[in-house]
C-alpha cells in the first residue's frame, strides 16, 4: 500500500461552531474519505477536549502569549513535524506570521512539502494582507470577487491566485413541507411564532456587521411592526455586546429581538436543527 500523504493544517478546528470549522470540517471529511491522506489539525478553538473525528488535533489557544490563534506556538511546532501538505485556512490579517514562516520552512525543513492557503476577502483587502497569504506555493479565493480585490490590493504579486467555491450541501440543507415548518417554528418561537420572523444566522464578530442588521431590522419594523429579529449568534462574542446594541435602537430583548440559549462559538446547534431554522425564517 502506498504512503499516505500527511497533510498538517492551521485552521478552526472541525470540532468548533465557527464558519471555518464548518469550513475545515467539509474539507478534512472529504480528504479522509479518500484513503490517501493522513492529517493533523493545528486547531484553533479547539482545547482538547475528547471528540470522534479521525485525525489528531493540536490546541492553538493554550499558549504563554495567550493569542487565541497560536501563531508563535504552532510557527514553533511546524517545522518540527511531518508533513508533505502545509495547508492554511484562515483571514488574510491573522496570517501575518506566514511570510517568515514559509522563507524559514524553505531554507530549514529537510523534506520536500508544499504550502497552500485557502482565504476569504470580505472587502478591500490591505496590501501586506495579500502579501502574508501568497507567500504560499498556491494561494486560493473563495470567489472570483476575492481574486480580483487580492490582485488590485497587491500590484507586486508574481504568481497566479486560485479560486475553489465553497460547495453546496443538499445532504444537510434543503427546504422542508410546510407542515414540519409549522410545527417547529410554534415550538421554537412559542409566542412569538406567528410574527414575521427577520432572521440573521451568523457568527457576531466584526467583519458580520450584526449591528446593520439591527439597524435594518428598525427600518423595516417601521412598515412590519408585528416582527420579530432572531439573532442565531452568540450575545456577547468577538464582535459585539449585542443585547447592549438592540437596547441603543430601543428594542426589547424577548420581545422585539431574541438569541438561542445555551449557545456560544464552541457549542452550536446540531446541523439537522439550523436546517430547521434556516426553513422557517421569513
Amino acid at each position: 500500500m502506498d504512503e499516505k500523504i500527511k497533510v498538517l493544517a492551521y485552521c478552526d478546528s472541525p470540532t468548533c461552531a465557527t464558519g471555518f470549522g464548518t469550513v475545515s470540517r467539509n474539507i478534512f471529511e472529504g480528504l479522509y474519505r479518500t484513503g490517501r491522506f493522513d492529517i493533523d489539525i493545528l486547531g484553533i478553538n479547539y482545547w482538547g477536549d475528547p471528540h470522534n473525528f479521525p485525525y489528531r488535533i493540536w490546541p492553538t489557544g493554550t499558549n504563554s502569549e495567550r493569542d487565541p490563534y497560536g501563531r508563535k506556538k504552532i510557527c514553533n511546532m511546524i517545522p518540527r513535524m511531518d508533513f508533505d501538505i502545509l495547508f492554511f485556512l484562515q483571514d488574510s490579517f491573522i496570517l501575518d506570521f506566514l511570510p517568515e514562516l514559509t522563507e524559514y520552512l524553505k531554507a530549514n525543513y529537510s523534506k520536500k512539502y508544499r504550502t497552500i492557503c485557502y482565504f476569504p476577502v470580505d472587502g478591500v483587502p490591505k496590501e501586506q494582507w495579500i502579501k502574508n497569504v501568497a507567500s504560499t506555493d498556491y494561494t486560493v479565493a473563495y470567489s472570483e470577487f476575492g481574486r480580483r480585490e487580492a490582485e488590485k490590493a497587491f500590484s507586486g504579486l508574481d504568481k497566479d491566485l486560485y479560486v475553489i467555491p465553497h460547495g453546496v450541501n443538499t445532504r444537510n440543507y434543503y427546504p422542508l413541507d410546510d407542515d414540519e415548518k409549522i410545527g417547529f417554528r410554534k415550538r421554537y418561537f412559542g409566542r412569538h411564532s406567528d410574527k414575521f420572523i427577520f432572521t440573521n444566522l451568523n457568527r457576531n464578530q466584526q467583519r458580520k456587521d450584526i449591528p446593520r442588521t439591527i439597524q435594518a431590522f428598525a427600518e423595516f419594523r417601521k412598515h412590519v411592526p408585528d416582527s420579530l429579529l432572531y439573532l442565531h449568534m452568540a450575545r456577547q462574542d468577538q464582535g459585539w455586546n449585542l443585547p447592549e446594541v438592540c437596547k441603543s435602537f430601543g428594542f426589547n430583548i424577548s420581545d422585539d429581538v431574541i438569541f438561542p440559549e445555551n449557545f456560544g462559538p464552541n457549542q452550536g446547534y446540531p446541523i439537522e436543527v439550523v436546517n430547521v431554522i434556516y426553513n422557517i425564517g421569513d
